[in-house]
């Protein structure tokens, strides 16, 4: 169990790669030729954790540690060379993943809290977690209680519990498929209606038979494009900004208009039969033909019998 002394055998694959390759920033930082160290070197466990941890390993054999968490120490390591006393960063290993089976299962977690005046380990596994009543680890300052803590609760799931897990994320895993195939799905067929849409419109005595012939009324097929222009009209005219109103009382015509600049105050003006202007007299005849709640393409909008919305900008055409 010498091995244990040395604090690289903790490093996940990940921390090995960062600490390698802050070495060779070093060392090129240096121009140092020749390597003086390595990445297991200059990486250790902290003082109070490691006699913990050899104990454990000692007493389970067949467990494996493997480090998720790395900080730089305060310190750093002297290193003699040519040049003199170079001093390289430490990295302290604080605490550690424990598997079993072969490294497959991870069982607990082993670390050292500093944050107190001294130091105390602190420790969690899924059976420590169902007997807390809060917080996130369990702390003791003594070696062998921590000892005993782990020899109780860091142990595999049974088959039965590994079978749940594994049931339960392959449910979550197929929600999360389903799911994310949908929304791919739905983002196609998105793009293809906004493709086809303007076709089907422009080509529409060729379309109109095959959608009857899919289920759609014969008389929806015949008013479509009729229904397409009426919105057409109607959203063009909601939408300007230089629209005459023309409210009709008795004999008089209130007519208020409206420029450009929709923040300028609008102006209203007041005419009778005889002097409303042309321009307008002949488009109120159309639109008094109309329905309620009808338009007309470059004449305007009827509400009712005495209250209409004309399109200004078409009045000369």
């Amino acid at each position: 169990m010498d091995t244990l002394e040395y604090s690289f055998i903790y490093l996940s694959e990940d921390n090995k790669e960062k600490v390698d390759g802050d070495v060779a920033r070093f060392h090129r930082g240096h121009n140092l030729s020749t390597p003086l160290f390595t990445g297991k070197d200059v990486v250790f466990t902290h003082p109070f954790l490691l006699p913990l941890l050899t104990k454990v390993a000692r007493n389970h054999s067949a467990w494996g540690f493997c480090s998720t968490y790395m900080r730089l120490a305060p310190d750093k390591k002297e290193f003699k060379t040519a040049y003199g006393i170079i001093e390289a960063p430490q990295y302290c290993v604080s605490r550690v993943d424990v598997y079993a089976r072969k490294g497959k299962e991870r069982i607990g977690t082993v670390g050292v809290d500093t944050s107190h005046i001294t130091p105390r380990f602190k420790l969690d596994s899924p059976p420590l977690k169902r007997t807390r009543k809060r917080g996130y680890n369990t702390y003791t300052k003594d070696i062998d209680k921590a000892s005993r803590l782990i020899n109780k609760s860091f142990f595999p799931r049974t088959l039965e519990e590994r079978v749940d897990d594994m049931h339960s994320t392959l449910r979550t895993t197929l929600r999360s498929s389903a799911s994310s195939k949908g929304t791919a799905y739905n983002n196609q067929w998105r793009g293809i209606r906004q493709h086809l849409r303007k076709h089907i419109e422009e080509n529409w005595e060729t379309f109109a038979p095959v959608c009857v012939g899919a289920g759609m009324e014969e008389e929806v097929a015949n008013t479509f494009l009729k229904a397409k222009h009426e919105a057409g009209v109607l959203e063009k005219l909601s939408k300007s900004h230089t629209s005459v109103f023309v409210w009709l009382e008795d004999n008089r015509y209130m007519v208020r208009t409206q420029t450009q600049n929709i923040l300028s105050k609008e102006r209203m003006s007041v005419y009778t039969t005889d002097d409303l202007p042309t321009k307008y007299k002949q488009k109120i005849g159309m639109l008094k033909m109309l329905d309620d709640e009808h338009a007309v393409a470059g004449v305007g909008y009827r509400l009712h019998a005495n209250s209409f919305l004309i399109f200004e900008e078409e009045l000369d055409a």
